[in-house]
């Protein structure tokens, strides 16, 4: 099976080396804006307000450089010798990939820029289960990028399970999802509206990054079943 894959590779991405080369780069800024979006939630929970501007800075920049590259490979990808039922999964996968970009930047421009009350924010991501949904959220956008970076190197089997481990993070992450709402709208009568919002809004915005790599698994898991790979 690991032939199978490399095979793929060969007759269909080498063809194209600098394209893949920039899929895997564009791959690499999303996983280097996930990080960031950890430090960022980490910074968040100790209210360091430094530390909170100087992330979302940082995830600012890099969903910059996520769109340049976005557009460049749309381009590369039209105007590639790919085949054309292939070409079109490819363009998805990337569209997907650069929303995961764009869901980080939302949700961290959201508690940078309008920041809620420091009592909500001591009390609600002070729950292990704000810890928990976002651990779930990284590892889902983490996993994706190395089933990118594995498509030269990898079996079908064990790419097919690393492309299964996205979802079940992004499963576990609705569970905490759905927790962490409760948690929100029965603090309802202790904060300000506005505060209440916010946060609800922060875990619906953290849910779309998760969603937004799941999709991108199912891309390539439909690749996959077309008998590509």
């Amino acid at each position: 099976m690991k032939n199978i894959l490399k095979n793929f590779y060969q007759k269909i991405l080498s063809k194209e080396e600098s394209l893949f080369i920039n899929i895997e780069n564009f791959s690499k800024e999303i996983n280097n804006s996930i990080l960031n979006f950890q430090e960022f939630y980490f910074a968040i929970k100790e209210i360091n307000e430094e530390k909170i501007k100087e992330k979302s800075q940082v995830i600012e920049l890099i969903e910059t450089e996520a769109d340049e590259l976005h557009r460049s490979i749309i381009d590369k990808l039209i105007s590639s010798s790919i085949f054309s039922y292939i070409r079109d999964d490819l363009i998805s996968l990337i569209d997907k990939m650069d929303d995961i970009a764009d869901n980080i930047k939302d949700a961290t421009r959201l508690l940078s820029e309008y920041a809620p009350s420091k009592n909500i924010l001591k009390i609600l991501f002070q729950e292990e289960d704000m810890e928990s949904y976002i651990e779930c959220i990284i590892n889902s956008v983490k996993v994706l990028h190395n089933s990118i970076l594995s498509l030269k190197t990898s079996d079908v089997k064990s790419l097919l399970k690393i492309l299964k481990d996205v979802e079940k993070y992004e499963e576990k992450a609705d569970i905490y999802k759905v927790k962490l709402l409760k948690k929100v709208y029965n603090e309802f009568k202790n904060f300000d509206i506005l505060d209440i919002i916010k946060v609800r809004d922060f875990i619906l915005m953290v849910d779309n990054i998760a969603d937004a790599a799941e999709d991108a698994s199912d891309i390539m898991l439909q690749i996959f079943a077309k008998g590509l790979i």
